[in-house]
């Protein structure tokens, strides 16, 4: 998932593209465009792996200067790839927000945390 996340995070598209994506996504609605979009409703990951597939064709025809390039298509196409890398992030960070939640987690927590100031740790100095 952390590759998914990383190919995401390096994408460099021209800041009007962007800018309109950006602009666009709070309108995505996940049942509504990726339908549209992909042809069906994936989970999460297989939808950002399918649109970053989808970017990418796109992009090689925005910058081979085709006739069928759809500059629309392209910028609906970034805004719901922005808009599922957020929830899938957001996704992430509930979970492990969930696992480091309730008395299971609090023993190894408390443990490490009294490790932490040993020499060597993330915390540690």
């Amino acid at each position: 998932m952390e590759d998914l996340l990383t190919r995401t995070a390096r994408l460099r598209r021209p800041r009007l593209m962007i800018e309109a994506a950006r602009h666009a996504e709070p309108h995505y609605k996940r049942d509504r465009d990726l339908p549209g979009l992909l042809g069906c409703k994936p989970p999460r990951g297989a939808a950002l792996n399918d649109l970053l597939e989808m970017e990418k064709g796109y992009e090689a025809l925005r910058l081979g200067n085709r006739a069928r390039y759809r500059a629309g298509r392209h910028v609906a196409v970034l805004s719901a790839l922005m808009a599922e890398d957020r929830a899938l992030r957001q996704a992430l960070s509930d979970k492990d927000h969930m696992k480091a939640s309730g008395m299971d987690a609090l023993r190894p927590a408390t443990k490490a945390a009294s490790a932490s100031a040993t020499a060597g740790s993330i915390s540690g100095a």
